[in-house]
């Protein structure tokens, strides 16, 4: 897989853009995390030195538009909790670029996010925004495969039930229908 999401530390507004989605300004999100901070949590000014606000940058194609990327946003806000506030596309660049605030408003902590959620969520922007993937890629395929199997549940046996019909010489056929199987045994988290 060539994309990796990488989160860096943001200290401002993204650059305005003709195409750009902005629903609070980087201040804004700032002061209000800080004010909940000391409001609820009774933290001292230290926590101002905490990095609350992350920039997520995507390589984008000609046709990507806003919605798309704040499809992207959507599921990053439903799998990890991370809330999108700005969202722009570069084209003279290429680049989709994201605001996220990491405040986690339950804990007052700061939203940590693994390396395998890093990879779930890159193989879902690169299906998301139709982005070129290494196929060969063994790691990135268990999550390719982890995506089919959530937007539909009966994606294998489906497949393995067209491939009992359609194919007539027994050995392949049972080769394909395993196959089918472990992949949707890893897709389970049964095995690896």
């Amino acid at each position: 897989m060539k994309l990796r999401i990488k989160f860096k530390k943001a200290c401002k507004d993204l650059d305005d853009q003709p195409e750009m989605y902005k629903e609070k300004t980087f201040q804004q999100v700032r002061s209000s995390v800080f004010e909940k901070l000391m409001r609820d949590y009774g933290r001292s000014k230290k926590s101002h030195n905490r990095v609350i606000i992350r920039e997520m940058e995507v390589p984008v194609k000609a046709g990507t538009t806003i919605g798309d990327l704040k499809s992207v946003a959507s599921q990053f806000r439903s799998s990890t909790g991370l809330d999108c506030f700005q969202i722009t596309i570069d084209r003279s660049t290429m680049t989709g670029h994201f605001l996220f605030s990491t405040f986690d408003e339950k804990t007052g902590g700061s939203i940590r996010v693994n390396a395998s959620e890093l990879k779930y969520l890159s193989a879902y922007v690169i299906i998301t925004l139709g982005l070129e993937h290494g196929k060969s890629d063994r790691t990135a395929m268990r999550y390719f495969l982890v995506n089919e199997y959530k937007a539909d549940r009966d994606a294998f046996d489906k497949a393995m039930q067209a491939a009992a019909r359609a194919i007539k010489d027994d050995g392949i056929r049972n080769v394909i229908i395993d196959s089918l199987q472990y992949a949707k045994m890893v897709s389970i988290g049964i095995c690896k």
